[in-house]
């Protein structure tokens, strides 16, 4: 007979057989009790179906073409100029869009998808309200960062030099936003968050790709909070 295996925690379970991500936006974890369920033989059949979408949905998000619309007609309008190199790095930022969830802490040199994201993990770094919580992993908005220059350079240049948003800033040089172009960084005040210039919209408004925690994923949005720009050292510019 097919068995699922949910987490409880008094009336509160999840699912965690199935991938993480798909269960864990209303439930808590709290790793107290394992609870096996055996189903009757329609509702197998119904998690047989579950299990089976599971293995599509792991193999579309482990798959790093780019998938969003939104991401393609970024790419699509870099301007022609755009160095190779430039236009890599966007590309790879945007092969994320959409697919990893933002994780306090997290990091990942590895080269292209990474097995661990999405799985329930806890939250092991200081400093986040999500501290000790279970959530699925992802990266952090650095991370996210780091990982971008690591894969497109092929394991050969991490952006950050292993430390956070602050050392990434401090690989670069500091331009003006008339100077901006594809694939330079921006950052917060502080140097609380760092994103990837990912080129302009229709109407001319700059772009960024970014891991975010408020939006729980690498997304696309605007300039909003971004107060400073710089040049990577990477490109030799």
């Amino acid at each position: 007979m097919t068995k699922i295996l949910f987490v409880c925690h008094g009336n509160i379970c999840r699912i965690v057989s199935a991938l993480p991500y798909l269960f864990d936006a209303h439930l808590r974890l709290n790793l107290h009790r394992l609870t096996f369920y055996a189903f009757t033989p329609s509702q197998n059949n119904s998690l047989d179906d579950l299990l089976a979408e599971e293995e599509t949905l792991r193999d579309m998000l482990g798959d790093l073409s780019i998938s969003s619309a939104e991401a393609a007609e970024l790419l699509a309008n870099l301007p022609p100029e755009l160095s190779e190199e430039r236009r890599k790095i966007v590309q790879q930022a945007l092969t994320l869009v959409g697919k990893v969830n933002y994780f306090w802490g997290g990091k990942s040199l590895v080269i292209g998808w990474d097995s661990r994201w999405g799985r329930l993990t806890e939250v092991t770094a200081a400093g986040s309200p999500t501290t000790g919580t279970f959530r699925p992993y992802g990266l952090d908005c650095s991370g996210f960062a780091d990982w971008v220059f690591y894969n497109v350079s092929g394991g050969s240049y991490i952006l950050g030099h292993g430390g956070g948003v602050i050392s990434q800033h401090q690989y670069c040089a500091s331009i003006s936003w008339s100077q901006a172009q594809p694939g330079d960084l921006v950052f917060y005040p502080e140097d609380s968050h760092i994103g990837i210039v990912g080129g302009w919209d229709a109407a001319g408004n700059i772009q960024i790709i970014h891991c975010a925690s408020g939006l729980n994923n690498v997304v696309i949005t605007g300039k909003s909070g971004f107060t400073s720009i710089g040049r990577p050292y990477y490109y030799g510019e």
